[in-house]
């Protein structure tokens, strides 16, 4: 017998609503703090707020440790950036072509950033502590990214 295992995606409306509330969230922590503040109004604390917004308020996102850099980050985290995102319910892209409201991350100029596809652009937070922004423009084939994962309906 063959078993046939169908994933479930969401649906835009439901992304869109998601990246709206998380940067709503990091807009709000960032005019609290005086300064950009690690896993509090970073770019995994958007990844983590978009995470609970998706899943109704519950993130298996496992990001639950203090660092002081993108290298820290990687130092501390339990798994590489695939195996948290398959923990958490994504699902790897292989074909590094993003979607609206797919998570990425990606190293640039020896600085990492994570950042949520959204309407043309990548969405991510300010190191200057000015909120969420669009990063840069999203591209139809993303060759530099260390991760592009889509989430899936648990």
């Amino acid at each position: 017998m063959l078993l046939k295992v169908v994933f479930m995606y969401y649906e835009v409306e439901e992304m869109n609503s998601a990246l709206l509330e998380a940067k709503g969230i990091i807009d709000s922590r960032t005019e609290e703090v005086k300064k950009y503040t690690l896993n509090y109004n970073d770019c995994w604390a958007l990844i983590k707020e978009y995470d609970k917004a998706l899943r109704g308020g519950t993130s298996l996102l496992n990001i639950n440790f203090d660092y002081s850099d993108h290298k820290d980050f990687f130092k501390k985290l339990e798994f590489d950036l695939n195996s948290l995102a398959i923990n958490a319910g994504y699902e790897i892209v292989k074909s590094k072509r993003p979607q609206f409201g797919d998570i990425a991350y990606e190293v640039l100029y020896g600085a990492g950033s994570a950042m949520i596809a959204g309407d043309g652009w990548w969405v991510t937070t300010s190191e200057k502590n000015l909120g969420t922004l669009n990063k840069r423009k999203r591209y139809h084939f993303e060759r530099r990214l260390l991760l592009l994962a889509r989430p899936l309906r648990s």
